[in-house]
């Protein structure tokens, strides 16, 4: 962070740098402030100002008694060197040195000697406070010529006649290129009032009053000296300055170099005020360069300090203590640099690598609890104590932090027992797992959390709830069976023991227990280096399950004693019994443990049902004439209501299907015999035969509704053989001259194609209904339908991502409120007054807000309601965004619900005359009509009346003709 310089360097600079300067800047600045003083001693009064140079000897003295006070300040010297060093102001008081004119007092004003053997400082700072105290040199001396007077002091006696001849000749030699008006008129002047005699006082023996009674003409006196004199300064007093200037700078330069920035302050200082009274471009550029180019030096500086410790914290790496004592050598640096702040106006705030500290911890915080990975959140904290450790005022944040860790982890632990309690015993061990990760940081939460001892309470609450489960199981066990009931002595069953079938919520319950004790046991099955629940969950579920393996034995023996007791009167009860059985197979374990012993006694009870079929259909096979068809009545409705033990049996033997194959084999037998009988007047031992066989299957009749096949074939029989006596009834009518079919054909068409009509009419209604709700077919209806059941999941899923998204935001908001909640209070805290009467806020406090990052409380309190408002923000936004979509989501939900009971209705109405449809579709096939015939008639109603037109035309036509009588057959009548 700091730069080092070799020995024999630092030497040779020292060496350089404290040699004597040439020009004393402060001595100057000293001298200007007593010039000033002088200045306003003057102000507004009138004065006389001795001017020259020091070689012409202005006013001084030999040392006598001085009896004005004001005297003090004036030198004496034998010395050709001018001893006054600025201007000092002597007040005369007029009166009292005897002389009388219009005014009281008159100020003499005694100034140095240009280009004062003195030094250059004096030289300057007196030309210039001059300047601005009389505004200095006359810039227009030819207008203002009548208010100088010239006084000649140091000249020989015997040479004193000769002053005005001397100044003459000067004044004739001047060369006439010659640009200086002022300098020519200002001689001009000099020859004219010594043309009389020159002013050559004696000082020492003369007359002073004469001398003074010729300046105290009132008009003689320059009333506005500011629009006279202007500043002026030597060019070898001005090349003097310019030289210490660039040594200012190198002195500047080279103690920031060496961080002596009490002394950078003062060169600084000093070429400032330097500039503000000479108020010169190479003075202003001079500072300026100097003050650019350290600001630039000490930016780079403080951002390259900045940018390391940055990518420290940033790192995923560990920080070093060497690190951060480092960047505290910067931010303390930065304090001392404090004084040099006005200087440098564009230089990093002395408040920048505080805040910046403030700003990494404070990125440290946030997010704590969102980090997955365990070392990246020890990396943090670790980084967070480190910085709290070495920089005071810090280590409320940092507690505050293990505080919110602590929380979190709490909260962490209670969602674990939560999730016991749920069942949800995967995501239970990956939080148990997640808790034994983080076992490392319980260096940073040792007073507040011990995670050890949370995990065996976490393993101990597993086990009781566990056991709760298993004995709430076992408890429905125990109250269906009562007494003992060994299943090797099946005889011994009596009255001593007895069982019950479990409810469906019994069975619900066991089943659902032992799939939390299995997934319990699945979940711990792998060993963790911490905790080992694999062995007491195992053990609990193989008892409980054990348990109702037993119960399970027993509800087999009751059935077997039920069977061998009861036979066919106890099926229902053992039905009763299976389907306990079959409930609870349906758990895996249950399942595996039972699969022998649940198809046995299956088995033995399919075995019997199915020799007594076997034995009934033998004999109906046989048709003989004494078959008891109320035995076959019974025997197949016990049958179907054992489909329940066919179903359960192994394999694929199904025994009603194959009762219903036997009898429709024996039918199919039936339907054949039949088909070689002729039912006319010359067979009439068929019509017998036909007879018998109707009456057959009449009496089967009572076994339609186990067995729909002989409703089949014993209308398709009777049909036929009704067909056949109708054809011979016909031909009879016909022999005899009956009316001729063709009249009962045509209106049985009509009557057919009516009732079509009928159902056309009812699909056009249907379709009149869709129009009616704006829809074009139920292919559109469907597709409505689909597209808001697809929007309403879009919008279901919208809701709950957005809501997630929301809850992240208005939690990182509370965050940051409780962070800037805990600085307030601790503020608080620490600029508590001690009595009421104390108004200054404690320095400590103050400090605290500093490393903070602010300058005073308002800063944290504004933040702190700029915070509260985002989250109000925040959750109002959440609130309309909430209110937004479920209100699309019922209005989607009340579209669907009215599309719904449209097709509901439209269904309804197609399905009116459907039944009537298909009986005449059924009839219409029968007389030769084709099913694409039909089908266009129903889809083109014009085309369908005009049928039936025709077929009442028809009609119409035989009722003209009326009856057709034939000629008899003789042989044909007799039979």
């Amino acid at each position: 962070m700091q730069e080092f310089y070799n020995d024999d360097d630092k030497k040779e600079d020292e060496r350089k740098f404290d040699e004597k300067i040439g020009f004393d800047i402060s001595l100057m600045l000293k001298l200007v402030a007593k010039a000033e003083e002088a200045a306003e001693q003057i102000r507004d009064k009138n004065v006389i100002l001795f001017l020259g140079g020091t070689v012409n000897g202005l006013p001084h003295i030999a040392p006598i008694e001085i009896k004005n006070e004001a005297l003090i300040n004036v030198t004496t010297s034998p010395n050709v060197k001018s001893e006054t060093k600025y201007i000092t102001a002597v007040p005369i008081d007029l009166k009292e040195m005897g002389i009388y004119t219009d005014q009281d007092m008159v100020v003499l004003c005694d100034s140095p000697g240009f280009e004062d053997t003195s030094g250059l400082e004096v030289d300057v700072a007196n030309g210039i406070n001059l300047a601005r105290t009389l505004v200095g040199i006359v810039p227009s001396i030819t207008d203002h010529l009548s208010k100088f007077s010239y006084v000649f002091t140091k000249w020989p006696k015997d040479q004193r006649r000769h002053i005005h001849a001397l100044v003459k000749e000067t004044l004739i030699n001047i060369p006439e290129d010659e640009s200086d008006e002022g300098y020519k008129a200002l001689l001009a002047d000099i020859v004219k009032k010594t043309k009389k005699g020159a002013i050559t006082p004696d000082l020492l023996n003369g007359s002073y009053i004469d001398i003074l009674e010729k300046f105290l003409d009132e008009q003689d006196f320059i009333r506005d000296p500011l629009d006279v004199f202007q500043p002026f300064v030597t060019e070898k007093s001005m090349s003097a300055v310019r030289l210490q200037v660039e040594k200012h700078k190198a002195h500047i330069l080279h103690a920031f170099k060496h961080c002596d920035y009490q002394r950078v302050n003062t060169k600084l200082n000093e070429l400032h005020a330097l500039n503000e009274i000479l108020r010169t471009d190479a003075i202003q550029n001079s500072y300026d360069d100097c003050v650019k180019k350290l600001t630039q030096e000490w930016n780079e500086k403080i951002e390259h300090t900045t940018n390391e410790f940055n990518k420290c914290i940033t790192s995923p790496d560990a920080i070093s203590k060497e690190d951060i004592l480092a960047y505290k050598i910067s931010i303390d640096d930065l304090k001392k640099t404090q004084l040099l702040q006005k200087h440098f106006k564009e230089a990093i705030n002395k408040d920048f690598l505080m805040q910046n500290l403030h700003k990494r911890i404070m990125d440290l915080c946030c997010g704590l609890k969102d980090i997955k990975n365990e070392l990246t959140l020890k990396i943090r904290l670790d980084k967070l104590k480190q910085l709290c450790d070495i920089f005071s005022g810090f280590p409320p944040i940092y507690n505050l932090a293990c505080r919110n860790l602590t929380d979190n982890l709490i909260n962490y632990v209670e969602n674990t027992k939560k999730c016991i309690r749920k069942n949800q015993f995967e995501k239970m061990r990956q939080n148990l797992e997640s808790l034994v990760k983080i076992l490392f940081l319980q260096s940073h939460l040792v007073s507040t959390l011990n995670i050890k001892t949370e995990i065996e309470n976490v393993e101990t609450l597993l086990i009781t709830h566990l056991n709760n489960v298993t004995n709430e199981g076992l408890v429905v066990i125990k109250r269906v069976v009562k007494g003992d009931f060994d299943s090797k002595k099946e005889k011994d069953y009596n009255s001593s023991f007895w069982i019950k079938k479990l409810t469906i919520n019994d069975i619900k319950l066991l089943e659902k227990n032992v799939i939390i004790l299995e997934t319990a046991m699945n979940v711990f099955e792998s060993p963790c280096e911490h905790f080992n629940l694999n062995k007491p969950i195992k053990e609990l579920f193989h008892s409980f399950l054990n348990e109702i393996i037993d119960y399970f034995d027993k509800i087999s023996q009751k059935i077997t004693s039920l069977f061998e007791k009861q036979r066919y009167h106890a099926f229902n009860e053992i039905k009763g019994f299976v389907n306990v059985m079959d409930d609870l197979r349906k758990v895996k374990a249950v399942e595996q443990r039972t699969q022998r012993s649940y198809f046995q006694i299956i088995e033995r009870i399919f075995g019997f049902v199915r020799k007594d079929v076997e034995v009934i259909l033998s004999s109906l096979f046989k048709q003989d004439p004494s078959f008891d068809y109320n035995r076959l009545f019974d025997c197949v409705v016990c049958v179907d209501q054992l489909k329940w033990i066919d179903e359960r049996k192994e394999g694929n033997n199904k025994l009603m299907i194959d009762l219903k194959k036997n009898v429709e084999s024996y039918l199919q037998e039936l339907e054949q015999s039949y088909q070689y009988l002729e039912f006319d007047i010359n067979h009439p031992d068929h019509l017998e035969q036909g007879r018998k066989i109707v009456s057959h299957l009449d009496k089967l009749r009572r076994l339609e509704d186990t067995i729909p096949e002989i409703s089949t074939y014993r209308k398709s029989v009777s049909v036929r053989i009704e067909q056949a006596i109708k054809t011979t009834l016909l031909t009879i009518a016909n022999e005899y001259s009956s009316e001729k079919k063709t009249v009962n054909y045509q209106r049985e068409i009509k009557e057919q194609l009516v009732k079509l009509k009928v159902y056309a009419e009812s699909l056009t209604h249907a379709n009149a209904f869709l129009q009616q709700k704006e829809l074009t077919s139920a292919q559109d209806l469907d597709s409505r339908i689909g597209s808001i059941e697809n929007k309403l999941k879009t919008s279901e899923k919208t809701l709950e991502e957005k809501t997630k998204d929301f809850d992240s935001d208005i939690q990182k908001v509370q965050e940051k409120m409780s962070l800037l909640g805990d600085v307030s209070s601790e503020y608080q805290r620490l600029a508590k007054k001690v009595t009421w009467k104390d108004k200054i806020i404690p320095q400590k406090a103050i400090e605290f807000l500093k490393e903070q990052g602010y300058k005073e409380i308002d800063e944290v309190e504004r933040e702190e309601a700029k915070e509260q408002a985002k989250f109000e923000q925040l959750q109002e936004g959440a609130k309309q965004f909430d209110e937004a979509q479920k209100k699309q989501i019922e209005e989607l939900n009340k579209d669907l619900k009215k599309y719904q009971q449209i097709k509901k209705e439209f269904q309804r109405l197609q399905s009116k005359e459907k039944m009537a449809f298909e009986n005449a579709s059924e009839f219409l096939k029968s007389r030769d009509f084709s099913e694409t015939e039909i089908i266009r008639w129903v889809n083109n109603e014009p085309e369908l009346v005009e049928k039936i037109k025709q077929y009442e035309r028809e009609i119409e036509k035989f009722k003209t003709v009326g009856y057709n009588f034939g000629v008899l057959n003789a042989a044909r009548t007799e039979k």
